[in-house]
């Protein structure tokens, strides 16, 4: 079984947690995944379908592992999603007021650990 939680959560204020599942935060701003081949049809499938019906999730990112890219998907004030793909070179503005330098990413991604 695949792990279903993502990669990194970032919440506005004191997390909530579900009953059934205390490792599972109910209340997430912003929520990035990074794929892989195993996980990727999943991640940016039913995973971000169950995540929509989370009211406080603002953006939900994905990070390719085919490419530099990230795929950032924003809730609208109409409640509807829309995606953007940022490239390598450009910069993500993610609604926590952050900035996600795409060649930063990979670059740091790429050093090996000491």
């Amino acid at each position: 079984m695949l792990a279903t939680y993502p990669d990194v959560t970032v919440i506005g204020g004191p997390s909530e947690r579900d009953e059934a599942d205390p490792q599972s935060v109910t209340n997430p701003t912003v929520i990035i995944e990074v794929l892989s081949r195993s996980t990727e049809e999943y991640d940016a499938g039913d995973k971000f379908e169950h995540y929509k019906t989370l009211p406080s999730l603002r953006q939900y990112v994905l990070v390719s592992h085919r490419e530099r890219s990230v795929e950032v998907w924003t809730r609208g004030e109409d409640a509807g999603w829309r995606g953007a793909i940022v490239r390598e070179g450009e910069i993500a503005g993610l609604s926590i007021d952050a900035r996600l330098d795409v060649h930063e990413l990979y670059e740091a991604a790429a050093e090996p650990s000491a």
